[in-house]
């Protein structure tokens, strides 16, 4: 974690849609890299996603529409 720190404070800060971004293609360090993205993916799978109503059109959640 330490490691990673120091280089992700060490490179050009970039924003993405308002988010911090890595860019790991630039990191002299690419085991390292790959050990960050791959901690990134795991927790990305980690995560529950509940829909709600706004995550589907109203019409899908009519028999009709489930039947599509």
């Amino acid at each position: 974690m330490t490691r990673i720190a120091f280089v992700y404070e060490r490179q050009d800060i970039k924003h993405v849609f308002g988010v911090l971004y890595a860019d790991l293609d630039k990191w002299e360090d690419q085991d390292l890299a790959a050990k960050f993205a791959a901690a990134f993916r795991r927790e990305g799978r980690n995560n529950v996603t509940v829909p709600v109503l706004g995550d589907e059109p109203q019409f899908m959640s009519t028999p009709e529409g489930m039947l599509l």
